[in-house]
């Protein structure tokens, strides 16, 4: 018999079916170990294996674009931030519960002396950025996840050129899956001038382990962060549409150098350039005013820092709450302990209230909050849906005492994925204007879940097996 005549005897249906099968198997084997090994939640490590065994050849993929965690090769690349101002790593005494918390984890203490002020206005952003830029004198690092090709991100080229044809070095480092429109030739005019350019984990097909932080430090002494991209939406107009809702805020003091030594690092993995901190007796003389009294704390979180600060400071500051828990976020999706806990200060009648977009840009997350948030409202907490528009804004508030800002998402990818730029407030003043700025927003809301309809329950409980895996 022929080899043509053997193949053509054979079932290939059948043959094909086993092949099938053989393959299945062997990606279980493979990536299952791989599954336990990584540090998921138990749901979420449940949640994949079970992804694996019953669909493998959809899991598979999937889990290599958004499954793993910290101890990933790549993550292992980068090496930890480390910081010169840290005191202690064991318990201090004396302090706020949360500073004591974070410099267990050798991150910066928490410090005095910061002008701190928070940029809610889409004129006051944009206006505020373009000036920042322009006042730098020997440096702008900028930091950003997403940095848009439209009018708001020429202006901003335009600007950057501008000082570093002035002589100021200038230092753009963009995630390359968020800023992937963000081509090299938009951008060459400003590398023509010396400016230099970076792109952060060029894998733009990997969705985990991104750059989140999003920060513009002029001159080692400036700091502009929190949830602002560069782009319409966050800073301009969009056609027929409203600007988004967004948070960012200015600060100058002791903290901006921890933002720095942040970019540094940041910059250094990226490109493998590193840049020199400037010299204290070079740098612009700090100002004096009287103002300068505020209380914060740089907290920088993600696969470069040890533990999950940020996950650990609101979920104490949940448990230990006396008053109120407000939160502000674009996307909601905790684990079960965040939830856990949040039912539980719920159920102490504390002032809980989750203020979020009443429909995001990503339909997936607004479909995965829902049972959540039934469930948050059913034990007493208050939901308002910003139906103004976009709500992009990250904030979190614990009584009177300490607020929270920065780029970080109420859910898990910005809790234990991603590379992520906070700051804690514990100046009553700072305090009270973010407590203002959320109270004018309530007016823009309103507060009724969707009516649960005929599948609902059905559908929202396939969301909840899925949420550890968003």
């Amino acid at each position: 018999m022929s080899l043509l005549q053997w193949l053509h005897r054979l079932e290939w249906p059948l043959l094909l079916n086993y092949l099938g099968v053989i393959l299945g198997i062997v990606f279980a084997l493979i990536l299952i170990p791989r599954i336990l090994r990584h540090k998921h939640s138990p749901a979420g490590t449940l949640a994949w294996i079970l992804a694996v065994l019953l669909f493998p050849y959809i899991a598979a993929p999937l889990y290599a674009l958004i499954g793993g965690r910290k101890i990933q090769s790549l993550a292992r690349r980068k090496k930890p931030l480390r910081f010169a101002k840290t005191q202690s790593e064991t318990c201090p005494t004396g302090t706020h519960t949360v500073d004591a918390l974070l410099q267990t984890y050798a991150l910066p203490s928490a410090a005095n002396g910061h002008r701190f002020f928070l940029l809610t206005g889409r004129e006051e952003r944009s206006q505020t950025l373009l000036e920042l830029i322009d006042s730098a004198r020997q440096r702008i690092d900028v930091l950003m996840y997403l940095f848009r090709t439209d009018e708001i991100g020429r202006q901003v080229v335009e600007h950057l050129i501008a000082k570093s044809q002035a002589g100021v070095q200038v230092h753009l480092l963009l995630d390359k899956m968020g800023s992937r429109s963000a081509a090299r030739r938009f951008l060459e005019p400003l590398l023509q001038t010396g400016g230099k350019l970076a792109f952060f984990l060029p894998q733009i097909f990997r969705s985990n382990l991104r750059n989140h932080r999003k920060m513009v430090i002029v001159d080692e002494k400036i700091v502009m962060a929190g949830g602002i991209n560069i782009g319409n939406e966050y800073l301009g107009w969009i056609r027929r549409r409203p600007i988004w809702e967004d948070l960012g805020f200015v600060f100058e003091g002791p903290a901006a150098s921890d933002y720095a030594e942040v970019f540094r690092t940041d910059w250094e993995f990226a490109c493998g350039e590193a840049i020199p901190p400037l010299r204290p007796e070079s740098a612009p003389a700090a100002s004096t005013e009287t103002d300068r009294s505020g209380r914060v704390q740089a907290v920088p979180s993600g696969p470069d820092v040890e533990g999950d600060p940020l996950y650990d400071i609101i979920m104490t500051s949940i448990f230990t709450a006396r008053e109120r828990i407000w939160i502000v976020t674009p996307y909601f999706v905790p684990d079960d302990p965040l939830m856990q806990a949040l039912r539980l200060a719920a159920h102490r009648c504390l002032d809980i209230r989750i203020l979020l977009p009443e429909k995001s840009d990503h339909r997936l997350p607004d479909w995965a909050r829902l049972p959540l948030l039934r469930e948050l409202q059913a034990a007493g907490a208050v939901v308002h849906f910003y139906s103004a528009g976009m709500m992009h804004a990250k904030a979190f508030i614990r009584d009177r005492d300490l607020a929270v800002v920065g780029s970080a998402n109420f859910d898990m990818r910005s809790f234990f994925l991603n590379y992520e730029m906070s700051l804690c407030l514990y100046d009553p003043e700072h305090i009270r204007g973010l407590e203002t700025w959320f109270l004018d927003l309530i007016p823009k809301t309103v507060s009724k879940l969707p009516a649960k309809r005929k599948y609902d329950d059905l559908f929202e409980g396939f969301l909840r097996m899925i949420a550890p895996l968003l």
